[in-house]
């Protein structure tokens, strides 16, 4: 992997001080160290006087949604419920994905990641 500079460390610094909740840190599992991030989004489909109703998608580049076993890692500040583990492993990862147009840009629907935490007690924490 490059070495990262000042300037990519301070990027990163910054988008985790603000958005540390936001955001999910993934990789192809069993592969080093080089890491997307994927980012909460809740699209707001329907509203009236007394409740919204969202859907929750992570959102990321295209390029790294393709792997078989993904591995996120899960960042205390990321889980209502403490975990023991700090990662978790995610066989058919690039299944789920929707590529929006040629935008370069993939949503993965959420529901299947919180289903996974409510099956292992625990819930996640997002912003």
């Amino acid at each position: 992997m490059p070495e990262q500079t000042a300037d990519h460390r301070s990027i990163i610094d910054a988008i985790l001080g603000n958005c540390r909740r936001a955001t999910l840190p993934y990789q192809q599992a069993h592969r080093g160290d080089s890491f997307g991030t994927a980012f909460w989004f809740n699209d707001l489909v329907s509203e009236d006087e007394d409740s919204e109703t969202y859907v929750q998608y992570l959102v990321t580049a295209e390029a790294s949604t393709r792997y078989d076993l993904a591995e996120i890692r899960l960042r205390p500040e990321l889980l209502d419920t403490p975990m023991s583990a700090n990662a978790l492993m995610m066989p058919g990862f690039r299944e789920g994905w929707i590529p929006l147009g040629d935008s370069g840009v993939s949503v993965l629907p959420a529901a299947a990641l919180h289903a996974l935490a409510r099956r292992k007690n625990w819930a996640w924490a997002t912003d």
